[in-house]
């Protein structure tokens, strides 16, 4: 809420500070509500900032940059293109409230709907591996730490994963062992020369 409030502060000086139109606090107040409004229903939706951008550029034939939207959202734009950006993004919104409630009454809307196609990449939903399953991944692990893609697909078959997710597990796990005996080899050189005084 701070940095919000920061953020407005600052837009507002940079408007009084150009003097080229009077805006009513009344007015800002309005258009700071309606970037919340906005960010709050886009995260609903599931797309990421870039992903409004590009279909902003595709609906609109504009050529918005990729940080557009985070711009407009953290009110870093002058009230002009504020309310340029708000129009689009006003379109936007109702397209996708019109997609997502046409989805919900047939659920293989989505595939239909034109609107839905621009949904450029959808964040997926963390998830947490059994522990059996996960036992069973650190002790393949502990054996061999690059399996290769026949060994992943033999893995995530008996784990009962996708051959995508067995992959992305290990790539994280070999991170985390690279920085974990990096660490320990930094805490073992801290120790001898402590120990050495």
């Amino acid at each position: 809420m701070e940095t919000t409030r920061r953020h407005l502060e600052h837009w507002l000086d940079d408007v009084l500070a150009k003097k080229s139109a009077y805006v009513s606090p009344a007015a800002m107040i309005e258009m700071k509500t309606f970037s919340e409004e906005f960010k709050a229903k886009r995260k609903e939706y599931g797309f990421r900032q870039v992903a409004v951008v590009l279909a902003l550029n595709e609906m609109f034939n504009t050529d918005y940059s990729h940080d557009t939207v985070s711009k407009f959202e953290l009110l870093k734009f002058d009230i002009k293109q504020m309310y340029k950006v708000r129009q689009h993004l006003e379109v936007w919104q109702r397209k996708m409230a019109k997609g997502v409630s046409e989805s919900q009454r047939e659920p293989s809307a989505t595939q239909h709907v034109g609107v839905m196609s621009c949904r450029a990449k959808i964040r997926n939903k963390r998830s947490i591996l059994p522990s059996e399953t996960a036992d069973a991944l650190k002790e393949v692990f502990r054996t061999n730490q690059h399996p290769s893609a026949i060994e992943i697909k033999a893995i995530a078959c008996s784990v009962k994963l996708e051959p995508r997710r067995v992959r992305n597990w290990f790539k994280k796990r070999r991170h985390i062992f690279k920085i974990t005996a990096r660490q320990n080899s930094c805490d073992d050189f801290i120790d001898s020369v402590l120990g050495e005084k």
